[in-house]
């Protein structure tokens, strides 16, 4: 469940996150790739939350998670900033700690 919840609260912050740079800079480039995986984690939410498919929905989630962590970096990386590249990264990586611990923890 605790899975299901993180999957849940970092698709909403992608969206959010998303909505602010695009506001801000009016370009649809960072917004496309946010607003997709905003989605897939949605979906792995959904799909972990109801246990209609756990396996499948973790592994999505994991895999737009490192993806999203891919990004972050290279896109911190290239500007050095921390707003928002440096903190969205920061949350990637401790969204993948979590749940690396739950799953190992079992």
């Amino acid at each position: 469940m605790i899975v299901a919840a993180v999957f849940l609260i970092y698709g909403i912050i992608l969206f959010v996150e998303a909505g602010v740079a695009y506001q801000g800079s009016g370009n649809r480039q960072p917004l496309i790739p946010r607003v997709v995986s905003g989605t897939i984690l949605l979906t792995a939410a959904v799909l972990v939350g109801f246990q209609l498919h756990v396996q499948l929905g973790a592994s999505i989630g994991v895999g737009a998670t490192l993806a999203m962590l891919g990004n972050f970096a290279s896109r911190f990386l290239k500007s050095k900033k921390t707003m928002p590249d440096g903190l969205m990264l920061a949350i990637s990586f401790v969204v993948l700690v979590i749940l690396a611990t739950q799953v190992f923890s079992r």
